[in-house]
Formats: structure tokens, C-alpha cells, sequence
């Protein structure tokens, strides 16, 4: 942080999916300097599940395999992701920072046209 100059734009792109530690005090140092604008960028996978009954699944950071029912957790994982989106959110907001959300099944130009526009009345 120390070698990017003072408000200069930082941009983060991420799916946000697993932020462990003080993440939201480093954004809040972050907007405290920079302009922070985060891109979240989500494919619907990452929030929806398809009740299809039993399938495998991986964790990705400890390759362990695990066998989980689909139609008994949808309503909870679906539940869970928003509240973590909605969650992430308002850290970024907290921390003084924009947000825009992304979906990879869908035209990603239309989000950041919009936003940039509405930035753009509240900034001018």
C-alpha cells in the first residue's frame, strides 16, 4: 500500500467465496488510501443448487471427498451464500469502498455501465 499513490483506484476481482482472517480491516485501511472498488464475480453454481440427489464433492483446499444429498441442503447452502454476499457487501460499504456483482452467465458490460453511471451522479 505503501508504494501505490494516495487515492489512486484500486480494483479487486474475486469471487469473495472463503475470506478468512481480518479481510475486512485490511479494506477498510484500503479505503481509508485508495479508491476501492471490488468486481464480484459469481457463476450461478456458486449460489444455486440443483436438488439431484446424492453426488461427490471435493474441498479444494483439503482434496477431501464427501458424498452430500443436494435436495436436503439446498434451501441452507442458497441461504447461506446470500447471506454472505449480502455480508461482503456491506463490508465493502463499511470500509468505504464500491461494489459491483458479476455473473459469468451473464453480459458483464450492462453491471459496470450501470454502476459507473450511478457512481458518476454521486461523485459530479
Amino acid at each position: 500500500m505503501k508504494t501505490l499513490p494516495r487515492k489512486g483506484l484500486l480494483v479487486i476481482i474475486s469471487d469473495f467465496i472463503g475470506l478468512k482472517g481480518e479481510w475486512d480491516k485490511i479494506l477498510r485501511i484500503a479505503g481509508e488510501k485508495f479508491d476501492v472498488l471490488g468486481i464480484m464475480i459469481r457463476d450461478p453454481r456458486d449460489e444455486e443448487l440443483i436438488a439431484a440427489g446424492n453426488i461427490v464433492l471435493q474441498d479444494p483446499l483439503s482434496d477431501e471427498l464427501m458424498i452430500v444429498n443436494t435436495g436436503k441442503i439446498k434451501e441452507r447452502y442458497e441461504k447461506f451464500t446470500q447471506d454472505e454476499k449480502k455480508y461482503i457487501k456491506e463490508m465493502f460499504s463499511k470500509g468505504n469502498a464500491d461494489m459491483v456483482d458479476i455473473r459469468t452467465d451473464e453480459d458483464f458490460i450492462k453491471p459496470i455501465i450501470q454502476f459507473l453511471l450511478r457512481r458518476g451522479e454521486r461523485v459530479f
